[in-house]
């Protein structure tokens, strides 16, 4: 199973929500890296943000991978049977 930290992320003292590095950077502007950089040494992002880790969350690889596996496979035969219907 693949692990990917959660952060807090406050703008001032107001909590914005928790996000994965992936969701936080776009929205703060920086890479995913550097969210994690600022919530290791506590320093404020701009003066203005601060990131805290406050936890992990556990991503099932193999049972994903069945899910998207599955709606593929619908998907496909979904678009097969309207080739096959006569005026489309």
């Amino acid at each position: 199973m693949a692990r990917k930290k959660i952060f807090a992320v406050y703008e001032g003292d107001t909590y914005m929500g928790d996000y994965t590095a992936v969701e936080a950077a776009p929205l703060l502007g920086i890479a995913c890296a550097t969210v994690s950089a600022y919530a290791n040494s506590g320093a404020r992002l701009r003066g203005r943000y601060r990131i805290e880790v406050v936890g992990n969350t556990e991503i099932d690889t193999e049972r994903w991978a069945s899910e998207w596996d599955q709606v593929r496979i619908e998907k496909l035969a979904w678009l097969k049977n309207r080739k096959n219907k006569p005026g489309d």
